[in-house]
């Protein structure tokens, strides 16, 4: 599968986004890097703020840190390989002149296979896919793993009840002998009738992975080999039956989480990985050889496409300084340059000058030696590689394949023929007849096995002003990224990756149901809760003994992404991300308001409040959506429709950033920082959200934490929770105050101490149980944490 190369700036904070959700503030790196300039850079250990905790998510580490490291990624790697013989000579580049124009021909007419039912939409999300040597069609999905024979129109979807250590599954390989490897967040799992995982606990080369893994491959040999980011540094691990760790350098891992992407196994043995750092990596047994911009000689940085039935190495030579437009496009600075071949001699560029009908092209490469390109820009052709000329096809009308099929969900057939995604399924084309197939028939189950975390020494007891709390600690699961975490009056409630939701019991076990689609973001509403995601939002209810999903909110269709959900006694109001404002009265059918406050730009937080709804809507213009609301105005509305600001200027001040707003019983509470992101802690209270009161500065109840001798205080303040049993405030380093009035605020002296890492940490109060997630140093670990109040 073709990866798209990670782009710069917008596109770094898009990716972040995505991944952590609205609480992810934009320029985070910048955030953090300020906020420790004071921090000797000697003394500054590699799991400080500025490292990946164990076991977060692999996307955000990812956007981390290729921001901070990517000015220095191609004089590190050229400086190391300037002088080899092997390139030096690969760097003799041929541009293949243009052939002879050939026709597009027609598509023939559909040879359309039988309909069957589409499944749920986690399984349409798909992240990889690869086929057996009968032509089974292996599918890694957020819903799970499919084996899908499409000839019967037969599928199989496996989970975590079959054996798979998560739901959501990254990368698929099949092997000679027909046995399937899928792999995951820290996890790789074996089919051969039945799953075998292989995670941390289960030994993956003696190491502790940090992260989702990268490339899968399987080579003739049958073993398995896999890219990991590990707490000993990046590794290629080989798996033959035990496990064998192989150092990678730094200058071909760079910093990278994890460090390639894609994998491959040439027919000699070599391994060929798409590394972050030169573009393109080999090993042979022995030795690791970069192939990089500099040293190849190629135009671009070389992405990794893939390696051709004779040996030959297959790269795209993507667009450099790219980012995301407003319009939601890719712009770069340099734009692309085709695509190249290596044949262990020289390298060879097609371009459009070579025939192909864009110079942003992915390539795929068949069992067969057949070579397809498909184009992201240009998304109703496809061309293939025929006797040293491109051959260019229209397969369907312009828009038909899905920006995914396009760009990486999308294979060839051992027979040669090319599958694509689209918007309703899967197409393949041999090159002369196509057929459309809806996505397998599965059904997705509806409950989860247990989540057992595994607990850290003994409680604690505290007394707060909440009562006395008795915490546990628990270790978090590498192979599950918690986040979105919500308070119900049933208790806390988490999304586990984008499919499953969890909900907590005191002793480290939480139950779980998989959703009907990718999730985000919870809402409590009234007695039960909203899911919303890239689908339609779902009503989650109580039915006496676990969460159920229910039926989707009736939003318009046009309405787009829900990005905050706030419900109250004049109903439930949505905030959408292309910026519209929704309403209903029964908190199910949906109206959307034509005017929405402040022409909908930048919204931050919406409340419900007892005679209508508030929307806090920034003053000025900030870096990015997910920014914190700059010096908000808030909007007020009684019923949802009609909008008009509540005052002539921001009531939180000049330079106020707000972080997150939190409301129980008619009075809210409002945090974050005066000035800029380094600024000093703030909060605010307001009994109508209209107008707000500055609270009295917050302070310590212990000085700033330590990690080997270096203050560990930061001022990016976290956010705030509330619920029946009161009110708690969170920062980024671990302190917290607590509050049953929202005015009267203490430390809350003794409690984990939970900080933040590549995102905040979170806190939620759901009747009498709190739920945080985070990290604690020393070494730095990702932990979930329960606390038990007694009133």
């Amino acid at each position: 599968m073709n990866d798209q190369p990670i782009l710069a700036d917008a596109a770094l904070e898009a990716m972040l986004a995505r991944r952590a959700g609205p609480a992810a503030p934009a320029g985070l790196a910048e955030s953090i890097g300020a906020a420790l300039v004071a921090l000797p850079e000697d003394r500054r250990p590699w799991w400080s703020v500025l490292a990946p905790p164990a076991g977060r998510n692999s996307a955000l580490r990812l956007a981390w840190i290729v921001a901070v490291v990517g000015l220095l990624m191609a004089a590190t790697v050229s400086a190391v390989f300037v002088g080899s013989e092997l390139l030096r000579r690969s760097s003799q580049l041929t541009v293949v002149p243009p052939p002879t124009v050939v026709p597009a021909p027609s598509a023939a007419p559909a040879s359309t296979a039988a309909p069957v039912v589409v499944a749920t939409r986690p399984v349409e999300q798909v992240n990889d896919l690869a086929f057996g040597a009968d032509g089974t069609l292996w599918l890694a999905t957020r819903g799970g793993v499919i084996q899908w024979d499409v000839a019967a129109s037969a599928a199989t979807l496996y989970g975590q009840a079959d054996g798979l250590p998560a739901t959501e599954a990254l990368r698929v390989a099949v092997g000679p002998d027909g046995s399937a490897w899928a792999s995951g967040a820290a996890w790789v799992a074996r089919f051969d009738g039945a799953w075998t995982a292989h995670s941390e606990s289960g030994d993956l080369g003696a190491l502790g992975v940090v992260g989702d893994l990268g490339g899968i491959a399987v080579d003739a040999d049958a073993t398995l080999w896999v890219t990991a980011s590990t707490n000993e540094g990046p590794r290629l691990l080989r798996y033959d039956g035990t496990w064998t760790a192989i150092e990678v350098p730094e200058s071909i891992a760079g910093d990278a989480y994890p460090w390639a992407s894609r994998l491959e196994v040439a027919p000699d043995g070599t391994v060929w990985a798409g590394a972050w750092g030169p573009g393109v990596a080999s090993y042979d047994g022995t030795t690791w050889t970069a192939w990089s911009k500099a040293a190849t000689g190629l135009p671009r940085t070389p992405s990794f496409a893939g390696i051709a039935p004779d040996g030959s190495a297959w790269v795209e030579l993507q667009g450099e300084g790219c980012a995301v437009t407003d319009a939601g496009g890719v712009s770069c600075r340099t734009p692309a340059a085709g695509v190249a071949r290596f044949d262990r001699a020289r390298w060879t560029i097609y371009s459009t000058a070579s025939g192909l009908v864009d110079d942003e092209a992915n390539i795929v490469i068949s069992a067969d030696g057949t070579v397809w390109a498909t184009y992201p820009a240009v998304r109703s052709v496809v061309s293939r590689l025929k006797d040293g000329e491109w051959v260019t096809t229209q397969v369907g009308e312009p828009g038909l394949l899905s920006q995914a099929g396009a760009a990486r969900a999308f294979g060839a057939a051992p027979d040669g023929a090319l599958w694509l995604t689209t918007a309703e399924g899967l197409l393949r084309w041999d090159g002369a007849a196509k057929s459309t197939y809806h996505w397998p028939a599965v059904e997705t189950p509806a409950a989860l096995p247990p989540l057992a975390l595994e607990p850290l020494g003994e409680p604690t007891v505290i007394e707060s002003a909440l009562g006395t709390i008795t915490w546990r600690v628990y270790e978090a699961s590498p192979e599950h990224f918690l986040s979105s975490l919500t308070g119900t009056p049933r208790g806390p409630v988490v999304l586990d990756g984008f499919v499953d939701l969890r909900w907590s019991g005191p002793d480290g076990t939480w139950e779980g149901a998989t959703l009907p689609g990718e999730g985000w973001g919870l809402a409590p509403v009234g007695d039960g809760l909203v899911a919303y995601g890239s689908w339609p939002a779902r009503h989650v209810s109580w039915d006496g003994s676990r969460w159920v999903v229910g039926d989707d909110l009736d939003l318009s269709p046009f309405f787009g992404n829900v990005e905050r959900i706030a419900a109250g006694p004049r109903g439930v109001i949505v905030t959408g991300m292309a910026g519209g404002v929704a309403v209903a009265r029964d908190g199910q059918r949906f109206v959307a308001t034509a005017q929405p406050p402040g022409g909908g730009d930048t919204i931050g937080s919406v409340l419900a409040t007892a005679d209508g709804f508030v929307a806090l809507v920034t003053a000025r213009e900030t870096a990015g959506r997910f920014d914190p609301v700059v010096e908000p105005v808030p909007w007020f509305s009684a019923d949802g429709y009609a909008w008009e600001p509540a005052s002539p200027a921001s009531p939180f001040g000049e330079g106020a950033r707000i972080r997150g707003v939190a409301g129980r019983d008619g009075r809210f509470v409002a945090v974050g920082n005066i000035g800029s992101d380094q600024g000093p802690w703030a909060a605010w209270v307001s009994d109508d959200g209209r107008s707000w009161e500055r609270l009295p500065d917050l302070e310590r109840a212990e000085p700033c934490p330590t990690i080997e001798g270096v203050d560990y205080c930061l001022t990016l303040m976290a956010g705030v929770t509330a619920d029946d049993a009161g009110w708690i405030i969170y920062s980024w380093d671990g302190a917290a105050w607590a509050s049953t009035d929202g005015l009267t605020w203490e430390p809350l002296r003794g409690w984990p101490g939970i900080r933040g890492g590549y995102i905040p940490p979170e806190v939620a109060i759901g009747g009498d149980t709190i739920v945080a997630i985070g990290s604690v140093p020393g070494p730095w670990k990702d932990v979930v944490v329960v606390g038990t109040i007694e009133p």
